[in-house]
């Protein structure tokens, strides 16, 4: 049986982060919450749900900023309570299979979290959706800055609470060979992306990958206020920017955080550093 919190008021400038809860299980519920108060303070927990129904009808009656879903539930899993969710809430699912990591990122997930879960994985989580609502938050104050003064009252900024008409994300995870095996990368892990031949290098604190998709081809559907393209053969996740350095030619490089290694800067898109 679902557990309700009072309906928060609609989330303004400042208004704390909310979260709906969902698993059958009671005491791995309560392990959840717990750990996120820890991780969290500010996160406000609204609903709680023991089954796939109520947690999307907590959803729809509280809108929550994000929702850790159980994927095995009773009525209906958390894949299809996911793909019935309006885009205005994250997603995060938390399970004990593995084997339903792609259908969840293809629900535009978060992350995917597997039980048990443990304090140091969960503060990965909570970094990712903070991530993921501060660039929503920004995205929604530009498009209000951008819309012209005398049609603001006729035609209102989108929604971020929009249902499932709403376009497409941008891209949350990619799939790269390593070794003989596919993984799955989330975005947010990712340091940079570099061309390579016919191959697409994905360059992570732990390594590089190879994926055989052009760089042009990803650039157009990553998050273009969190990956910048310094080069016509490079992106680099502006997270993980670290400062610029000039070569022995006085050609400006990104330094990375958590890789040696520097990338190169074109003349062009030298603008974009400058304040760095």
């Amino acid at each position: 049986m679902s557990k309700p919190a009072e309906p928060p008021e609609r989330a303004g400038t400042g208004a704390p982060p909310t979260a709906v809860l969902a698993d059958d299980e009671a005491p791995l519920l309560a392990q959840l919450e717990e750990l996120l108060q820890r991780l969290w303070p500010e996160l406000r927990v609204v609903g709680r749900a023991d089954n796939g129904i109520d947690a999307l009808r907590l959803i729809e009656t509280l809108q929550p900023s994000v929702a850790f879903l159980d994927i095995q539930m009773p009525e209906i899993d958390g894949l299809e309570a996911a793909r019935r969710v309006g885009a205005g809430t994250a997603l995060v699912f938390v399970t004990a299979y593995a084997e339903h990591a792609v259908t969840a990122f293809e629900r535009d997930a978060v992350d995917y979290v597997l039980k048990p879960v443990t304090g140091a994985r969960l503060y990965d989580t909570v970094a990712r959706v903070q991530r993921r609502l501060e660039r929503h938050a920004s995205a929604a104050t530009a498009a209000r800055d951008a819309a012209p003064a005398t049609t603001a009252a006729a035609d209102p900024a989108p929604d971020l609470q929009a249902g499932s008409n709403a376009p497409a994300g941008p891209l949350r995870w990619i799939t790269v060979n390593d070794g003989d095996e596919l993984r799955l990368l989330t975005t947010d892990e990712i340091i940079y992306f570099e061309a390579d031949n016919k191959t697409l290098r994905v360059v992570t604190a732990g390594g590089a990958f190879a994926v055989r998709r052009a760089l042009r081809e990803v650039a157009a559907e990553l998050d273009p206020s969190q990956f910048w393209q310094v080069h016509r053969g490079f992106i680099v996740n502006s997270a993980h920017l670290a400062g610029l350095t000039r070569d022995f030619r006085g050609k400006l490089r990104v330094r990375l955080r958590q890789r040696p290694e520097t990338v190169p800067v074109s003349d062009s898109f030298a603008e974009r550093l400058r304040d760095l």
